[in-house]
């Protein structure tokens, strides 16, 4: 059994020890059905509100799955990003879903995860790089 995990199902981290490693929070929903466990590795997941976990190399959520992911694996299929490169391609894919949804708000950070650490870029927005002066064409 997983440390943190309770025989009731309910999962109750062990504070006095760290707490539970991101691998395990991933994967204690797959973990109760398919008796996996996981150790500290790197990896991309995504566990939804109902319990199904995914690995995979890119990874989004509501329009994202159908609008960046496509994006984000041509770029991918070309050959190796560099950071410069993936930065844009994120860019570009939170600019088409910013078009997408008119009331999404026009801030948002990026992270670059390393090896040796985590860097948040905050105060990033849209509002600069995009225009709404086509939205009077669209009826």
């Amino acid at each position: 059994m997983m440390a943190g995990a309770s025989h009731s199902g309910v999962f109750t981290p062990n504070l006095w020890s760290g707490g539970p490693a991101p691998g395990q929070l991933y994967n204690f929903p797959a973990a109760k059905t398919q008796n996996e466990s996981r150790t500290h590795t790197m990896f991309l997941g995504f566990v939804d509100k109902i319990g199904t976990a995914f690995e995979a190399k890119e990874v989004a959520t509501g329009f994202g799955v159908h609008l960046a992911i496509p994006m984000i694996r041509e770029a991918r299929e070309k050959g190796n990003l560099t950071q410069e490169a993936a930065r844009k391609l994120l860019v570009d894919c939170l600019k088409v879903l910013y078009y997408r949804d008119c009331r999404a708000h026009f801030k948002y950070q990026l992270a670059d995860i390393t090896p040796e650490g985590v860097t948040i870029h905050d105060d990033l927005d849209l509002k600069q790089e995009t225009s709404w002066e086509v939205a009077s064409f669209v009826r």
